[in-house]
């Protein structure tokens, strides 16, 4: 416990000089007008150091991976960078870039989903190594840019991963079959706590660089995570990334279908936009509304996800919880909608 204290207070004085050192030499900056969806935070002159801080906390706990997965998580986070710094503004281009990097990590490491619980499903996954490597490179790259379109408010995108990294410390606890690296979930938590600290008060960013870095180290550590385990369903792991996966298709999907606008153009009517817009409204004057109202969609997948803490292994169960969770947010969207438009 003095060892984690330590590590804490450690992570936190670095991440202030990282912060002051880019303030002051102006490196990452943020620009308001690079990107309408970021306009909610309300600050301009801030640093992109969110990034670089999860770079240097994935390079610490990775230290047994190889070159050749460094360079990746590097190249990931560069390209987040570059759309931060808006040299790339074409979302095709991250697309395609995010692709290769995608695919290579899975060659590399020989990482793919095998099992989804459906019968059909998986035997294409086991009979067609393509189709095991599209899927699972469909299901990184649909949680990097949800996780990039939920980094709209202080705390949210952050905060998600603090969440999910505190379910699986709890899910180690309660369940001693797993095979689970317990310091690493710990370190990786109070990492991201530290951030969100800073995130809280608008003293720094997380930016594309550091959610897409964020995202694709999770959920390949989580594919990972769960092919070495036998007592855990794969609904468990569909379940705590729920949330930035749907926010991507049904965002997709809205504009399509509904809204006519082009997907590659960035927009303010996603649900934590809603919420926020709302809560201003409503509650005046209230300081930190912007972090609050990424605390208030963190609580709710928190307590959405305990439950599954108790149910790891029960398919039944965690589809259960995934449909409370697709039904709450879907009521919320339209709720949202309606009052604001009126």
């Amino acid at each position: 416990m003095n060892f984690f204290i330590l590590y804490l207070i450690l992570l936190t004085v670095s991440f202030y000089i990282l912060n002051e050192i880019l303030k002051k030499k102006k490196v990452l900056i943020d620009n308001i007008n690079f990107s309408e969806h970021k306009k909610f935070t309300g600050e301009k002159g801030i640093p992109y150091s969110g990034g670089i801080f999860f770079l240097f906390i994935i390079f610490y706990l990775s230290e047994s991976s190889s070159i050749y997965n460094l360079i990746i998580f590097v190249l990931i986070f560069l390209i987040g960078l570059l759309s931060d710094l808006n040299k790339i503004t074409s979302a095709s281009k991250r697309i395609i870039f995010q692709s290769v990097i995608i695919i290579s990590y899975i060659l590399i490491n020989d990482l793919i989903i095998m099992d989804t619980r459906l019968i059909f499903l998986d035997s294409l996954l086991n009979d067609f190594e393509t189709v095991a490597i599209f899927f699972t490179f469909f299901c990184i790259i649909v949680l990097i840019n949800g996780t990039n379109f939920i980094d709209g408010l202080n705390n949210l995108a952050s905060g998600y991963y603090s969440v999910l990294f505190i379910i699986l410390i709890f899910l180690n606890l309660n369940n001693p079959a797993l095979i689970i690296d317990e310091n690493f979930l710990y370190k990786i938590f109070l990492s991201i706590l530290v951030f969100m600290l800073f995130n809280f008060f608008s003293l720094t960013f997380l930016g594309d660089g550091g959610a897409y870095l964020l995202a694709f180290f999770s959920g390949f550590y989580l594919i990972e995570l769960y092919n070495n385990q036998i007592n855990l369903s794969p609904y468990f792991i569909v379940l705590i990334f729920w949330y930035p996966a749907y926010e991507n298709l049904f965002s997709i999907m809205r504009r399509i279908f509904f809204e006519k606008e082009k997907i590659k153009s960035a927009d303010n009517y996603h649900l934590h936009h809603l919420l926020f817009k709302f809560l201003s409204k409503k509650f005046k004057g209230i300081k930190f509304l912007n972090s609050l109202s990424g605390l208030i969609i963190n609580f709710f997948n928190f307590i959405l996800f305990l439950p599954a803490i108790f149910y790891s292994s029960k398919t039944n169960v965690l589809t259960l919880l995934l449909f409370i969770g697709l039904f709450c947010y879907n009521f919320a969207y339209l709720l949202l909608r309606l009052k604001i438009k009126h």
